[in-house]
């Protein structure tokens, strides 16, 4: 049980250094900056920021899709024989949060969903601003997680419905994967 509130605690921490950071990255530069590329086929700041926004919004989808599905099981507490010590993710899936971290070796094709405008002006302010949210609501969906729920609820990813992922193994990709965009979008801004 110490082990799980540790994950959490962990976790929720890197949710709230997100904000952190995001917040450092955009609220001191202009809108201009916001929306400039380093290159034309190379993602904005503003991009990346909204490229989290929608794929943050598919995972929170699939998460409350999954805890919706899993009805009681979800709000009834383990019994002694399914509590788990410690959480950690499926040996493969590891290996692929691991790729996510920054610095990038690694290029992923991005989902047409998924992709950003590559013409539009976003509003600084409010795609922060809902970046922001996102990251309370994860936390929020976190906290609400039985433990032994961590490995038996399963969702699909909203990239391919051919990836299913332990509940557990959600929030640490999520984490991962905004750590790489913010890490891209911060390297694109000093490329200025």
């Amino acid at each position: 049980m110490k082990q799980i509130t540790k994950w959490k605690i962990d976790l929720e921490n890197e949710f709230n250094q997100l904000k952190e950071i995001a917040g450092q990255l955009v609220v001191e530069i202009s809108v201009e900056a916001f929306n400039a590329k380093p290159d034309p086929q190379k993602w904005s700041i503003g991009q990346h920021l909204q490229h989290l926004n929608v794929t943050g919004d598919g995972y929170l989808a699939e998460i409350i899709k999954a805890i919706e599905n899993a009805g009681n099981k979800i709000n009834v507490e383990s019994t002694a024989k399914s509590t788990i010590q410690e959480y950690k993710p499926r040996f493969l899936m590891q290996k692929f949060i691991n790729e996510m971290e920054p610095p990038v070796k690694r290029k992923f094709k991005v989902p047409k969903a998924f992709t950003p405008s590559m013409d539009s002006q976003l509003d600084k302010e409010e795609t922060l601003r809902y970046f922001i949210g996102l990251q309370d609501t994860f936390i929020v969906k976190m906290n609400e997680v039985v433990q032994a729920n961590l490995l038996k609820v399963k969702i699909t990813s909203p990239a391919t419905s051919l990836f299913k992922l332990q509940l557990g193994e959600v929030f640490p990709l999520v984490t991962a994967h905004e750590r790489r965009h913010l890490w891209l979008g911060e390297k694109g801004l000093k490329s200025f």
